[in-house]
Order: C-alpha cells, then structure tokens, then sequence
C-alpha cells in the first residue's frame, strides 16, 4: 500500500480540515496533519520536518 500523508492549514477557509479528516478516516494507513495558524500555504519550514519524517 502506498503511504497517504494528508496535510492542512487550521486556517483553511476552504473546510479542508473537515475534508482531510474525512480522507484520513476513509484510507487505510493515512496520516492527517493539521498546521496551526496556517491556511491553504503553509510556511515551508513548518513543512520540512514532516515531509523529512514521513518520508
């Protein structure tokens, strides 16, 4: 299976929270990540640690 890394923005106008929880729930083995304070562009040096571990 391959892994499943779904990552949001608390802040995300878009529900995208509720979405990538609903995503978790429905793929086996996903992972869900939700940035606090952060919208639909994450600051890129929030996002390295977590593509480095998950990768």
């Amino acid at each position: 299976m391959t892994p499943i890394l779904i990552i949001v923005g608390e802040l995300n106008p878009d529900s995208m929270p509720d979405v990538g929880l609903l995503l978790t729930e429905a793929i086996p083995d996903a992972r869900f990540i939700q940035l606090a304070a952060q919208d639909r562009m994450p600051e890129p040096e929030l996002l390295l640690p977590i593509f480095t571990e998950f990768l």
